[in-house]
């Protein structure tokens, strides 16, 4: 069932919020959080989670667009009066108001977007994993939601050159990311377990493989147990 159906599903289906577990990732930006997260959605056949594709479609939401640019001006904008996602990233990044302004309209919506998926996928299956790629997900308390975090330790060069290839950054705006985050030593030291990721898929793969016996073993909750407050 894709995205868009779960979300349709729940608006019509009052949750009832039966147990299951909840599993985050962690790590620096660049890191290999995603990897981890599906290699272990495949071990556990959990339900991946992930917050920037929930972003990605807010932006696609014309209510949500004409909210930032209230918020922020046309300068965030194209020629044709579109949203230009790239002009919007280097003002949040430049501008701390902007940001704020930003996350105040991003961050409900998602939340309340997660609320809805996992209410939803809970009531339909029975011995439910879910695994949550949220990127701030210690920044927005969404930690709470968890049973047990992973921590994906990768080395700041490694990090640095896979997300500068991949989004088309310079080493100074994944720095400027880096730093709005937090420290790489405070979200380490909140993990249940790390993971090396310096070298290859298959030993990072033999890695979660290790870790599945523990992964299993966690205990059930409810979603109202351990919603966060704010």
């Amino acid at each position: 069932m894709g995205q868009g159906t779960i979300r349709e599903a729940f608006m019509t289906t009052p949750p009832q919020h039966p147990n299951f577990v909840s599993i985050g990732v962690s790590g620096g930006i660049g890191s290999g959080k995603s990897t981890v997260a599906r290699e272990i959605c495949v071990s556990l056949n959990a339900q991946h989670i992930n917050a920037d594709d929930i972003v990605s479609e807010l932006l696609q939401r014309e209510r949500v667009v004409n909210e930032i640019v209230s918020a922020l001006g046309q300068e965030v904008c194209d020629e044709m009066g579109a949203l230009n996602r790239t002009q919007l990233g280097s003002m949040v990044f430049r501008d701390e108001s902007s940001r704020l302004l930003l996350e105040q309209i991003l961050h409900p919506k998602v939340r309340e977007i997660i609320f809805a998926e996992i209410s939803f996928l809970a009531e339909q299956q029975p011995n439910l994993v879910v695994m949550l790629d949220i990127p701030l997900l210690h920044e927005g308390g969404l930690d709470k939601l968890c049973d047990f975090v992973i921590f994906v330790d990768t080395p700041e060069e490694q990090r640095s050159a896979r997300a500068c290839e991949r989004h088309g950054w310079s080493i100074d705006h994944w720095q400027a990311r880096e730093k709005m985050q937090m420290p790489i030593a405070s979200k380490k030291s909140l993990a249940d377990a790390i993971l090396c990721n310096d070298s290859s898929l298959s030993a990072l793969r033999e890695q979660v493989e290790l870790l599945v016996p523990r992964l299993k073993s966690l205990t059930p909750r409810t979603l109202s147990s351990r919603w966060p407050e704010n």
